[in-house]
């Protein structure tokens, strides 16, 4: 294929679609996120990630473990998709509303019914439910239609833009723009439904049967979502309680430039992922070529990310966010590392899910929680933040790539990844 007909190719063009629009989606995003940490400060913007984290913590429970399939079983069975995404949005919708209430409930406990917290809480809670705006995405996805969902992301963020701006200029409390991130996703799922039947959707509907099959498949991928959420969100929590909201809101900076550039192989992964599924059904030696592709490109990609952010984390911080939030730049240049890992752990589900090996998820998620949470422990209390990135760090090399080793069916990715990295077999 020459590079004529690469840029024609229906996957990189779906892929070029995907990259554009998040990199716009990233930098307005990176602009309000520094206007608002300078406006409301360390500590509030600390309160705003500190009750995050306990949204993340809850979002696996609500995905119900249907991103890791849903598409899939939209490339497999294109007769049914209106069921399949009406019946996902159903279970989805129920998932997010237990998910609310226990917040509130868990934060009347743990914070002692802290006025402001509670009032966070509820805003920032609600972005939940609408985050299954994410099917009608899965559905342009496992079309290589990608151009309609990038438009409308791109349009919402763009009106979320203005109502960040408006309560900046207005200087509104720390409750509007708690409610920023759950108004982009109102607008989200207005639109992609909109554009999904304008498209010609099939009419939505929900399947007890297929809602049923789905958990089935799906379970192990909660489970294993949930470990991750540990692993993911405990540092942030266990800074607010063990330290305080402060803290937070030094490490939240860190751990924020760390995760910047993740839409680029997130929409890699995203775009590449029904092609590799589809390969694995005609062609094993394409189906593993195309795999080590997109490993290759994640490790390589990650390694200049992180590399760059270390020679430049001062002047990073000092330009995003100014000088009261540079005692973050320590655990950025440890965390940092920790991204290309953990996106491997991503692209590695598309193999899990090709193989069928979906039942060994779970155990991969909880050796990382426990792992974290051990970390988090011994290390919060005597090195604050750092230790925190120490751990998160550790933890993503062991989910990554060491708790394949122990598991004789799941040591065949460890080749494929190394042989990735030392470009063998990616052309």
């Amino acid at each position: 294929m020459n590079i004529k007909q690469l840029f024609r190719n229906k996957i990189f063009t779906n892929m070029r679609w995907l990259v554009s629009g998040r990199i716009l989606q990233m930098a307005i995003a990176l602009v309000i996120n520094m206007v608002t940490a300078r406006y409301l400060g360390v500590n509030n913007y600390g309160i705003i990630n500190y009750i995050a984290s306990y949204v993340s913590f809850f979002t696996p429970i609500c995905s119900l473990g249907l991103e890791s399939i849903i598409i899939k079983e939209l490339v497999d069975k294109p007769e049914c998709q209106g069921e399949t995404i009406g019946t996902a949005l159903g279970m989805r919708i129920a998932s997010s509303i237990l998910s609310m209430s226990a917040i509130i409930i868990f934060l009347l406990f743990i914070d002692r019914g802290n006025a402001m917290m509670l009032g966070v809480a509820l805003v920032q809670s609600m972005i939940l439910v609408f985050n299954t705006a994410d099917l009608f995405e899965f559905w342009y996805q496992s079309r290589l239609e990608s151009k309609v969902s990038v438009t409308v992301r791109t349009a919402g963020y763009l009106i979320t833009a203005v109502y960040k701006i408006a309560i900046l200029v207005f200087q509104k409390s720390i409750y509007w723009f708690a409610f920023t991130n759950t108004l982009d996703m109102i607008i989200a799922f207005v639109l992609l439904n909109f554009a999904y039947r304008k498209s010609g959707g099939q009419k939505l509907t929900f399947n007890f049967k297929i809602g049923k099959k789905m958990l089935k498949i799906s379970y192990n991928f909660i489970i294993s979502g949930l470990m991750v959420a540990v692993y993911a969100q405990m540092d942030k929590i266990m800074l607010g309680q063990m330290l305080d909201t402060y803290t937070v809101g030094l490490y939240s900076v860190g751990i924020y430039i760390c995760s910047l550039w993740n839409f680029i192989p997130d929409a890699m992964i995203a775009s590449l992922r029904p092609g590799i599924m589809a390969a694995k059904k005609v062609n094993e030696e394409t189906y593993i070529r195309k795999l080590k592709q997109m490993y290759a490109l994640i490790i390589w990609i990650s390694i200049l990310y992180a590399v760059g952010v270390c020679v430049f984390s001062k002047y990073i911080i000092l330009i995003l966010y100014g000088k009261d939030f540079l005692g973050a730049r320590a655990p950025l240049m440890i965390a940092v590392w920790y991204c290309g890992f953990s996106l491997l752990g991503s692209a590695r589900d598309v193999w899990i899910i090709c193989e069928g090996h979906q039942k060994y998820s779970k155990w991969f998620a909880l050796i990382g929680a426990m792992t974290n949470l051990i970390l988090n422990l011994l290390l919060i209390p005597k090195i604050g933040m750092i230790g925190a990135a120490i751990a998160t760090l550790t933890t993503q090399i062991m989910t990554g790539f060491g708790v394949t080793l122990l598991f004789k069916d799941t040591r065949e990715n460890n080749k494929f990844l190394i042989e990735a990295f030392l470009m063998k077999g990616v052309r």
